[in-house]
């Protein structure tokens, strides 16, 4: 890019190895933990719109938090802010137990994530040290898309992706676009591909269009 203006651009690799088949201008990748970011500007942006505050405990809009069993009840309730930070103490992923998927469905990945909520533990005293937490973005998500009273995929899509121009990124893989998508592969297990044309959740992760990732 030069002054905003597109200047050179070229396509590497494979969009699926096994099959020899190369990437081009219209394949589309999945962009997993880069859905954190535009999770976090839609936390932003409710906070300018003076829909939350940052300190704002995140059972105010997610009672069903208190199911989370807490080892620590002395603590002040977790805030939104610490979700966001991976300051809340919750474990790296999904809970061992319940029927919480690695990957949630956009269909139904409010409903697989309350469902999980007694499962799910703390590892840590909140605010007492920082983890990556996927887990804790999924609350995070419940709780915005509840603050601004509209589906989290909705208000993403018509308030985020849309006014930048990214027309191509979805969170559904659907038939008209599966073709496109890139077959990702597992570090270390070259013959071990990850899932292709699956809907992905909008807490840890999200499908991401050409727009986001011209090669």
């Amino acid at each position: 890019m030069e002054e905003g203006q597109l200047v050179w651009s070229h396509n590497y690799g494979f969009a699926d190895e096994g099959a020899r088949q190369r990437t081009t201008s219209e394949t589309i990748y999945p962009i997993a933990s880069i859905t954190k970011m535009v999770t976090g500007i839609m936390l932003l942006q409710l906070r300018e719109r003076g829909k939350l505050h940052l300190a704002d405990p995140v059972e105010r809009y997610v009672p069903e938090v208190k199911k989370i069993p807490n080892p620590f009840p002395w603590t002040p309730p977790v805030t939104l802010i610490q979700l966001a930070t991976m300051t809340a103490g919750l474990e790296a992923n999904q809970p061992s137990t319940g029927e919480m998927p690695g990957v949630l469905r956009t269909d139904s990945w409010e409903k697989q994530l309350l469902g999980a909520l007694p499962y799910l533990k703390y590892d840590y005293e909140p605010g007492t040290r920082r983890e990556y937490s996927n887990i804790g973005y999924c609350i995070l998500g419940l709780a915005l898309s509840r603050a601004a009273n509209r589906p989290f995929t909705e208000y993403v899509q018509s308030e985020i992706l849309i006014p930048i121009g990214m027309q191509n990124t979805t969170f559904t893989v659907t038939p008209e676009i599966e073709h496109r998508v890139a077959r990702g592969y597992f570090l270390g297990e070259p013959n071990s591909p990850s899932a292709r044309g699956s809907e992905l959740g909008p807490g840890p992760s999200a499908s991401g269009g050409r727009s986001a990732f011209d090669t």
